[in-house]
Formats: structure tokens, sequence, C-alpha cells
């Protein structure tokens, strides 16, 4: 079968021409992406299903996990494959505190050996500390998040090298938001303040972290910031109360609510945002999903698309109600509804590079698995079940969530380079959570 491979600059990826699936259906009526996706060469990507097994990569007595960041990009595995970055932590059974160190190792993928490389202040459960390769250096260097020594609670972003061990702070005293989501070609990275979101909604944020922001409930100088890498400048894109003036007339129970903000997410080419920005009522949680230019301009609300991935240009895969589908969020519009016998239930989408392979979990905490399928083959497979009880979300959120809920770290497949690994963290036997590799092999 020839696929579509759209080239941006230096870089080629893989496109599946999606109408031409058996495993989809079309929606009627549907126009083109308005963004367009480039003009289009011809490549060849692997149609048969592969084999695969299983490997623990890391073990006990202590604890060792990457998080879900939301897929644009993000993964531990440094570009060549060899190595993997991840968190190391003595305990699980209780809610982080401002006093809690984690080691951020590097695990060497062919021998399971690893190192500490630092040790870091800013970081939870679920989300880890916003670890991305450096898409400009993506065998060195590392990005992660980290509180000040100076005793403030302020969170700065780090960026480190690996073999040197030097490591370049990006720290904004005033506003001290750290790093939501890199570039993914590099270059910039969002930021949010980890503060407030430990004050709204603890399960995203940092134990202790300085809030400049207590008690407004929509302010003006805090949002989504955006930090040049090479210039070590940053900007505030756009506004709790600028996001509060824009939605509330179509959403009007946010007036009078503490705003926060998740899932700062750049698109493959680095064109378009997307976030939500969030409330609470109670214990449950509410949210307006958009997307913008990266200048901040351009906001445009979006549906829902859980947690989702990127495709091409401004096009999404995510679940949008009862289905998977590729969504173009420029338009607010179906693209293809993805094989629905395949796709029966939510899941945590991860898209690989070439954006043949869509990975996925599903079921429930004590019987979760992963499912992978290929748009070229028109079919997938689905690993063993895992349990990953007492840590699942108890669908409460909130500075009142138990910590076994706030402990939790979703499903979160996460991708090589070359698509022929997938990392993933579970319970191992021993009853601590331990990073696992996923090996695909082809005939």
């Amino acid at each position: 079968m020839r696929v579509n491979a759209i080239a941006f600059g230096s870089s080629a990826i893989l496109a599946i021409s999606l109408a031409t699936l058996t495993g989809c259906r079309d929606v009627a009526g549907v126009e083109g992406d308005s963004a367009g996706d480039g003009a289009a060469k011809l490549a060849t990507v692997p149609t048969s299903l592969p084999s695969h097994t299983i490997r623990q990569i890391t073990f006990g007595p202590k604890q060792h996990f990457y998080g879900y960041q939301g897929h644009a990009g993000n993964t531990p595995f440094n570009r060549s494959g060899t190595k993997l970055a991840l968190l190391e932590v003595s305990f699980q059974n209780r809610l982080v505190t401002a006093s809690d160190a984690a080691n951020v190792i590097l695990v060497d993928v062919a021998t399971a050996q690893s190192h500490v490389l630092t040790s870091i202040g800013a970081w939870n459960f679920q989300q880890g500390t916003m670890m991305y390769w450096n898409p400009l250096n993506p065998n060195e260097e590392l990005f992660f998040n980290d509180r000040r020594k100076d005793g403030s609670n302020k969170i700065e972003t780090v960026l480190f090298n690996v073999n040197t061990k030097t490591r370049r702070e990006f720290f904004f005293p005033a506003t001290p938001f750290a790093n939501s989501g890199v570039a993914q070609n590099g270059g910039k990275f969002l930021g949010i303040n980890y503060g407030r979101l430990q004050r709204l909604r603890p399960v995203t944020g940092y134990a202790g972290a300085y809030d400049w922001t207590v008690g407004v409930n929509a302010p003006t100088n805090d949002g989504i910031f955006l930090v040049d890498v090479a210039t070590g400048t940053s900007k505030l894109l756009i506004s709790f109360k600028q996001l509060l003036n824009s939605f509330v007339g179509q959403h009007p129970d946010m007036a009078g609510k503490a705003l926060l903000i998740n899932h700062t997410l750049w698109n493959r080419t680095d064109t378009r945002i997307i976030a939500a920005v969030r409330w609470l009522v109670g214990t449950s949680l509410s949210s307006v999903w958009f997307t913008m230019n990266p200048d901040g301009t351009g906001v445009h609300e979006t549906p829902s698309p859980g947690h989702f991935d990127w495709d091409l240009s401004q096009k999404v895969v995510g679940w949008y109600g009862t289905e998977t589908r590729l969504y173009n969020t420029a338009v607010n519009q179906t693209v293809q509804v993805i094989d629905p016998t395949f796709f029966t239930k939510d899941g945590d989408v991860a898209i690989a590079r070439d954006t043949n392979w869509i990975a996925t979990t599903a079921g429930s905490g004590t019987d979760r698995y992963i499912k992978v399928y290929s748009l070229a083959a028109r079919a997938g497979f689905r690993m063993p079940a895992f349990n990953a009880s007492p840590y699942v979300g108890n669908g409460t959120t909130g500075p009142t969530e138990p910590y076994t809920s706030q402990n939790r770290i979703d499903g979160s497949p996460l991708w090589s380079a070359d698509a022929t690994k997938i990392y993933q963290t579970k319970m191992a036997s021993d009853g601590t959570r331990q990073g696992f590799i996923i090996s695909l092999t082809w005939p």
C-alpha cells in the first residue's frame, strides 16, 4: 500500500489518507483541511502487524515513571532510542509535599542499567515534571521543571545536558511559571502557573509552589506564557481574563469561578496550540477547549478531544462522545470516524512520528490495556491487561481528591522516534510502579 508523505522543512511526516481505508468511514459533507498539508510525496510503511514483547526496564524498591503530559511529541526515549529519561521516587502511598525530591534518571534501553542525573523539587505523579528531550538536541538535552533552592517555592524550567550535567535555568521571578509544552520542532516552550494548579487542581500542580494569583479568579497577569529558548525571554500569550471574556458568553457558568489551564500542546508544525481552560463545580471539572496561534491570536473554541494527539496540520485524533475521530479543529468538523470496531472506548491516544501507528489505552483501573493500530494495515492488536489500582481516578478532582486518585498516572503509551518501541508505566509484580518497554518486530 502506498501512502502520502508530507514534507515540512527537513523532516518528512508520513500521512495515511484516511479516506482510502476500509477501517474508517466517511462523514458526509466534510470539507478538506482549510490550512492544507503542503505538497505530497510517496513513501511506504509496513502494512503487516508486528509481533511484540514486553520487558520490564526499571525495578523496585523505588518507583519509576514518566507521567501523562498529553501527547504532542513528548516521550521518555531519546531520539536514537537508546536511553530513557524517567523520574525516581521513594514512595507512592501518600500525597507529595514541597520537601519531596525526585531523581531524574537515565536508563540504558539495552542493559536496563540506570544512573541518577540530578534531583528536582517540582513534580507530581500524574504529569511527572513535564520532561521533554530538547528537539534541537534530542540525544543530549532535557527540559524539566524544578523548584528554586532559596526557600521561595518559586518554580523554574531547566535545560539539562545529560553528558556534561550543565544546566540552564529559565526563571521569571515576578511570575514564576514553568514548562507546560515544548514546541515539537524546538526553540520555544509554553508555561503555566503550577502554584495556581496546586491550589485549584493539585493532581497537576506542585506541592507548596508559589502562586502570585491567590484570590483572583481570572487574573490579567497569568495564563499561558511563551518562552524563546535562544534568548530566554518570555511573554504572556493570553491571560485568564482574556479567556474569560472570550468564552463567558457561551459558558456563563465560568463567571465568578477560579480558572485554571491544562494541556497546552503544540501541533506538529508548531503553527497551532491547543489548551483547556477549566474551573471546578464542586468536585467536578468543567472545561472549554480552544486552539490559538503561537502569538496568542486566532483563539477558537473546539469540542473536547479527550486525551488526544495531534495528527497533521490542525487535525487531532481523539475521543468524541462515543467514537474515535480524526477531527479538523480549524473548521470544527469530523474528517473520519476511525475503525469503530477497534476503538470502542475512550483512551490516551498517542500517534507515532510516522502518523501510521496509533497506540491507546482502554479498560478500567483494574483491567487496563494498551491497543496498537495501523492505519495502513487497517487492523490492530491488544496487549495483555494490567492492574493500575489502587492509583486510579475516583471521579472527583480538586483539593479534596484523595491521594490514591491524585497519585494516578494515566495509561500514556509513548513511542520511540522510529516507532519500534512503546514505553509504559504500570504496576510491577512487587506492587511498585515501574517502566516497561513494548518492542515491536515485523516479519
